[in-house]
């Protein structure tokens, strides 16, 4: 998978990143071997957009994170392949909206424009015969594009490969520091010090632990300490776990005679343990209480101070999923046709889930976005693998209307949210907003307010709301349509829109009966509700500045309350003119490129084999195909070297 889309995704292990031993001996995970160590490795597979966010950028920094894993038991066989399933989804969707890119565009070759187009065309048309249509899957990719979504598919790999609950004869899920009464009985396990370097690196706001024995999704609380009469049920964050574990159960839905999924607290729905994973994940940070250090002895042991925690690491929302009470399904598993759909032709234990852990990185941030100016579709939403150039949407986002026209209708959606409190248009001249935004990042409400106009104020559901949408089939969200005065413009005038929302303020109410007593301590709450939120994780790189270490932040969380679309530039053109998107890279023209009538297809790579040498393609149209859909356009610089030799011998 890393290998098939490797500006999307990078896949490492605990032992490469982290420098973890192995778990297991020589005969354990025979298919991996290694000719330095033996055992099972612990895979982790991330997702994300490294051309759009290049590592160490400021928006690399500040993507929410979204954590899934599996098998932490590993004789509880559905999670890894939920995991693994997800991740093709959106990758292969991502993949596919990214086409055609701008920067084939850029080499102003007809040739390699034409397969561009065609293989955007092909990849599209095999995701609708799935059932994956236009809008599904530019939201697929807006969610490969905009988040980092990191997968452990088996963090017990030894277990897993056993198919025994334990590692070692350990319960990797007694493995955390968190409600203990033994400082040693914690991280010795790989399985557990995997989970616990990758919460020491990231920050996570939202995380799925697939499990099996029961059915049912829980969340905090799940530590002894909290059960029972000595404590509630209830966290600080309960009002935004509930509304989460809902949503969870009505989207993923249900499956022949299996119902949706039941949801409460780990206490009510399953049992009350020590050391268990998701209340770890989710107050070790502030819950000082209840959180030790652990001196371990197995696997030669593991450094105290991995388990003393700064307060921004660990805030997440780690949603327990027991996927069904048999461990091991081989019925009803259902297959890749309509996975989007609750009620399709494939629906089965594994498209529920995969449905449930698209909705979690859909939450983990809202988003707006502009659908439609004039009744004409914007073409892009967030295309993948494209540069964030500051000031790149004025030229990619834009739209010409004639002088004259006294108004002109805005669609825009809003996302990643359940209520949508209050949403609005925000607009004003061209000539003022090179200063309030750059296309990247948020511009400051402030500002943007003094300067433009506001349609005025809206509100709705979101489309995971409990009264939203019906969950059979996924739309764009909730739409919402408002107009903008434009009788006072000229030609040679332009203005630039901005959609804008505030949500989920819910979030942050409480109920009376919260232990303890507290604000909402979760990133992900906190986020969309406290713009005085602001945590960063930083990475000590060795030196000593003026008696301190000079640390590195390389992750952020930070509060807002306004959330912005991409902004639309709409120029006015002369009154004789039409509405119409200019700008898009679906328009683009390369002398040459057109398409022309077809001979005989190759139904395999889609190249008019019958017509080379006949005058419709060439021999290095040809070679260009097959490279295009053998390696995509990682090696086009081999292509025109290639094409060149081609050139000269003929």
């Amino acid at each position: 998978m890393a290998s098939k889309y490797p500006n999307l995704a990078v896949l490492t292990s605990a032992q490469e990143l982290y420098r973890l031993p192995i778990a297991g001996k020589e005969s354990d995970c025979q298919f991996d071997r290694d000719l330095f160590a033996m055992g099972c490795k612990n895979y982790i597979l991330t997702i994300e957009d490294q051309v759009a966010h290049p590592v160490g950028s400021p928006t690399w920094k500040a993507l929410p994170e979204v954590l899934f894993s599996g098998a932490l038991h590993g004789d509880e066989r559905v999670g890894p392949t939920i995991a693994i399933e997800s991740a093709e989804i959106l990758l292969e969707a991502a993949a596919c909206e990214a086409k055609p890119n701008r920067k084939i565009a850029n080499k102003n070759s007809p040739i390699l424009w034409r397969l561009e187009l065609q293989s955007a065309a092909s990849c599209r048309s095999e995701l609708a015969s799935r059932g994956i249509l236009d809008a599904e899957r530019k939201w697929l990719a807006r969610l490969v594009a905009t988040r980092r979504i990191v997968i452990v598919p088996t963090a017990n790999a030894l277990g897993y490969d056993q198919n025994i609950r334990e590692e070692n004869g350990l319960d990797p899920n007694r493995d955390f520091p968190f409600d203990l009464q033994k400082s040693e009985a914690c991280m010795q396990t790989i399985a557990g010090r995997t989970m616990n370097e990758l919460f020491r690196t990231h920050m996570f706001q939202l995380a799925l632990s697939f499990h099996a024995g029961v059915k049912s999704i829980s969340y905090e609380w799940g530590a002894t300490s909290y059960a029972g009469t000595t404590g509630t049920n209830l966290s600080p964050d309960h009002e935004a776990q509930v509304q989460l574990a809902g949503a969870y159960s009505r989207y993923g839905g249900a499956f022949g005679n299996d119902p949706e999924y039941k949801y409460g607290t780990h206490n009510d729905m399953v049992y009350s343990i020590r050391g268990g994973m998701e209340d770890w994940a989710y107050a070790a940070s502030w819950d000082k209480s209840k959180t030790s250090s652990c001196n371990p002895s197995t696997y030669g042991g593991y450094k105290q101070e991995q388990t003393l925690y700064d307060d921004g690491m660990f805030r997440s929302f780690n949603f327990l999923v027991e996927t069904g009470n048999n461990k091991s399904p081989s019925r009803n598993l259902g297959s890749n046709m309509e996975v989007l759909n609750s009620m399709g032709v494939g629906n089965g234990h594994i498209p529920r889930n995969i449905r449930l852990s698209l909705l979690a990185v859909d939450m983990v941030e809202p988003y707006v976005s502009i659908k439609s100016v004039g009744g004409i579709e914007v073409s892009d939403d967030i295309a993948p693998l494209a540069k964030n150039v500051d000031g790149g949407c004025w030229q990619e986002k834009s739209f010409s209307i004639p002088e004259g026209k006294a108004e002109i209708v805005i669609e825009w959606s809003v996302g990643g949210a359940f209520n949508v409190d209050r949403t609005s248009i925000v607009y004003g001249k061209r000539s003022d907003a090179p200063e309030l935004s750059n296309c990247v990042s948020h511009p400051e409400s402030i500002r943007l307010n003094a300067a433009f106009t506001s349609s005025g104020d809206f509100s709705g559901n979101g489309k995971f709301h409990d009264n939203g949408q019906n969950f059979g089939n996924l739309s764009t969200g909730s739409i919402f349509t408002t107009k903008v005065d434009t009788s006072k413009l000229v030609e040679g005038d332009s203005i630039v829109v901005f959609a804008m929302a505030q949500v989920d303020s819910s979030w942050s109410n409480q109920p009376a009966d919260i232990d303890p007593q507290r604000p909402p301590q979760s990133h992900v709450v906190n986020a969309r509700t406290n713009p005085d939120w602001e945590y960063k994780l930083t990475k000590t790189n060795g030196k000593v500045v003026k008696g301190r270490r000079d640390e590195k932040v390389v992750k952020v969380v930070k509060g807002r309350r306004d959330w912005y679309s991409v902004p639309v530039t709409i120029a006015i053109g002369a009154s004789t003119s039409q509405t119409l998107e200019v700008g898009s890279r679906f328009d683009i023209k390369i002398e040459g490129a057109e398409p022309k009538e077809r001979g005989v297809e190759d139904e395999d790579q889609g190249v008019d084999v019958g017509n080379v040498g006949r005058g419709n393609l060439t021999v290095e149209m040809v070679i260009a195909s097959y490279i295009h859909q053998m390696y995509d356009t990682r090696i086009i610089g081999i292509y025109m070297q290639c094409t060149e030799i081609i050139h000269t011998s003929q």
